[in-house]
C-alpha cells in the first residue's frame, strides 16, 4: 500500500454549535496499478483518547473475499464518522495494519512492524476556547 496514502479530513466546515463534527478517513491509490487491501485491517477515523477509546472499524462479512477491496488507480475508499465534544482539542487517527492483531492503540498498532500506512493526525478544536 505504499502508493495508497491515508488522509484524515473534515467532511464539514468544523464543529457545529452542538459540538458535532464529521471526520473522514480516505485511502487513495495514487499509483498506476490496482492495489488490493482488506477493509478489516483499516482503522479510523477515531479519537486519540477517551473513556473508553473505541476504534472505528468495519464488521467482518460471512466470506473473507467480501472484505477485500480492489482499489484502481486514482480511486479511493473511505469511511466517515461523526463525533461530538463540548470543548477542548481532540486528535483523530487512522491507519492500516499488515495483519490482524489484538494490539491496537488509537494512533497505531502496539507492534510498529504491523503498521502498513498511517494518516497524519487531524487536530480539531471544540468549543469557543
Amino acid at each position: 500500500m505504499g502508493t495508497s496514502p491515508l488522509t484524515l479530513s473534515l467532511a464539514c466546515d468544523g464543529p457545529d454549535p452542538n459540538g458535532r463534527v464529521d471526520v473522514r478517513l480516505t485511502v487513495f491509490n495514487t499509483g498506476t496499478e490496482p492495489v488490493m487491501f482488506d477493509r478489516r485491517l483499516l482503522f479510523g477515523p477515531h479519537p486519540g483518547h477517551g473513556d473508553p477509546v473505541l476504534l472505528a472499524s468495519e464488521p467482518t462479512t460471512p466470506r473473507a473475499s467480501q472484505d477485500l477491496i480492489l482499489l484502481n488507480p486514482l480511486c479511493f475508499y473511505g469511511r466517515q464518522r461523526q463525533y461530538q465534544y463540548s470543548s477542548g482539542e481532540m486528535s483523530f487517527h487512522g491507519y492500516l495494519v499488515t495483519e490482524r492483531t489484538d494490539g491496537l492503540l488509537p494512533a497505531g498498532p502496539a507492534e510498529p512492524g504491523k503498521l502498513a500506512a498511517g494518516a497524519e493526525p487531524l487536530v480539531v478544536r471544540f468549543g469557543g476556547g
